[in-house]
């Protein structure tokens, strides 16, 4: 498990937001400050149940908002909960499904974009 902080912005239905997003490799689920997801506008959709590496349980609501980065927005699901001590924590969740580079030594957090394939024509 490996952690970072990097300002990253982020983006609901009502605003957008630039925050010291904690990157933490060991956690399985993204989660936001209820504060901030209603500062920016993020819709609470399904309550859940989550669990922590202590064996601890919260509950909170899932939800999805935008995150910048470069020149495009990618979307991130994440959990609401009340009085989070980090903003944001982005997890392994969102880590391995938009294909993160991480680099700690150097602080390099980078999304990876998508292959575009280039499709052939075959001549019969």
């Amino acid at each position: 498990m490996s952690i970072m902080f990097k300002k990253i912005r982020i983006s609901g239905l009502k605003g957008t937001a630039i925050v010291n997003a904690m990157i933490d490799s060991g956690a399985e689920t993204s989660v936001i400050d209820e504060k901030l997801a209603k500062k920016i506008g993020l819709v609470k959709e399904k309550l859940v149940q989550c669990e922590t590496v202590s064996g601890s349980t919260f509950t909170g609501y899932s939800s999805s908002m935008l995150v910048r980065q470069g020149l495009g927005n990618v979307s991130v699901n994440v959990i609401i909960v009340k009085n989070l001590k980090e903003k944001l924590i982005l997890g392994a969740d969102f880590l391995q499904e938009k294909n993160v580079i991480l680099d700690f030594k150097k602080e390099i957090f980078q999304i990876k974009r998508p292959l575009k394939y280039k499709s052939k024509r075959l001549r019969l």
